[in-house]
């Protein structure tokens, strides 16, 4: 049984295969490990989420070729998902529920996910006010003028930016990439006044 870690893997992974495609069936990717490694993922992880998401039907992996492909049930578990982040659905965990592996072992609750305990590097982010910022612009999707690829591109640096602040240790350097990515993204929307208020609200890291 595969245990919610690696499906929490397996969502980051297949939201990021998700914007590479372009939300399609018809764009293979190549480089299946680097696209886990940009995640901050072992190997030996990433092995486990291939496994998983290709025995599930969400993606097609061409091992011999070092490629893979979403399917169509993939973007539907995605976009599932992203639609429903507070609970679990039929592939995933829930974004803000899953557990940490910390010793304890306990399930926290919804309010305590991001005030996880964060190593000394790490506290001066301010997660709290992050994941504000990353909310606002989620709510604010459907009316930022930007092309669909662009747009799936955004929905899956939200993603990665959500499951990374859910770790006991966020990886800041991807955390930092995703904020990067998600301004240039914003830059190319057309409307101005929106766009304004929300590269207002997105943290400096």
């Amino acid at each position: 049984m595969t245990d919610d870690k690696t499906k929490l893997n397996s969502y980051s992974y297949l939201s990021k295969l998700y914007a590479k495609t372009g939300a399609s069936v018809l764009n293979p990717v190549k480089g299946l490990y680097r696209l886990g490694q940009e995640l901050g993922f072992e190997d030996e992880e990433i092995k486990e989420v291939l496994n998983y998401i290709s025995d599930e039907g969400l993606a097609i992996v061409y091992l011999n070729e070092e490629k893979i492909t979403i399917t169509n049930k993939g973007i539907s578990a995605v976009e599932e998902a992203e639609l429903n982040p507070v609970v679990s659905t039929r592939y995933f965990p829930a974004v803000i529920s899953v557990r940490h592996s910390d010793r304890s072992g306990e399930w926290p609750r919804p309010a305590q996910f991001y005030e996880a305990k964060h190593d000394a590097k790490l506290r001066p982010i301010k997660f709290k006010e992050l994941k504000q910022s990353t909310d606002l612009i989620r709510s604010s999707m459907d009316k930022l003028q930007i092309k669909p690829e662009l747009k799936s591109k955004l929905r899956a640096e939200l993603i990665t930016i959500d499951v990374q602040i859910s770790q006991p240790k966020p990886d800041l350097d991807v955390i930092r990439e995703c904020v990067r990515s998600i301004r240039s993204i914003l830059e190319n929307a057309t409307d101005s006044l929106l766009v304004r208020r929300l590269m207002s609200k997105l943290i400096n890291l």
